[in-house]
């Protein structure tokens, strides 16, 4: 899976349900990058709950 809003966003799995999963650890990670280099996420990103 790979975001057009996040390109550093990169990740995969064996099922969709374990994809959607490490989507949620890959968005982490990239906002952990985002903070160490200072930038911010772009505005029309929206944080919430994914069911």
């Amino acid at each position: 899976m790979t975001s057009p809003l996040l390109p550093e966003l990169v990740t995969e799995g064996d099922s969709l349900d374990e994809s959607l999963e490490n989507v949620k650890d890959a968005f982490k990670a990239v906002m952990e990058l985002y903070q160490e280099l200072g930038r911010s996420l772009p505005e029309n990103i929206r944080i919430g709950v994914v069911v």
